[in-house]
């Protein structure tokens, strides 16, 4: 159990682990206590899409690996955030800064 009860600041660069990460944050109710988030954004396909649309020996993929990346993000990623942050920054799979919202402004609270 995190004894800690507010962290300033998490500042991630995880390789698209981010995807699992903030996810398991939000389930766990820990996403309330972290006042600034700095996140370095991937844009990921998973196995499966990967086998399908991206050529193993050049690492190329097709279009479409970009639109479903994009939806991963906006649909997984941006949605879990905005429960409980705002974005204040960022420039698209590349870095966003997030900040907590205030507790009248978070609807879980």
């Amino acid at each position: 159990e995190l004894q800690t009860q507010r962290l300033a600041l998490v500042q991630m660069n995880c390789e698209g682990c981010e995807y699992e990460v903030i996810p398991q944050l939000a389930a766990a109710g820990l996403l309330g206590r972290i006042e600034f988030f700095i996140i370095a954004l991937h844009l990921i396909v998973d196995d499966e899409e990967a086998d399908v649309l991206c050529q193993q020996d050049s690492g190329t993929c097709h279009p479409e690996a970009t639109i479903r990346g994009s939806h991963r993000y906006c649909n997984s990623l941006r949605r879990i955030l905005e429960r409980t942050h705002r974005r204040i920054w960022g420039v698209p799979f590349a870095a966003e800064w997030w900040e907590l919202l205030p507790r009248h402004e978070h609807p879980d609270w």
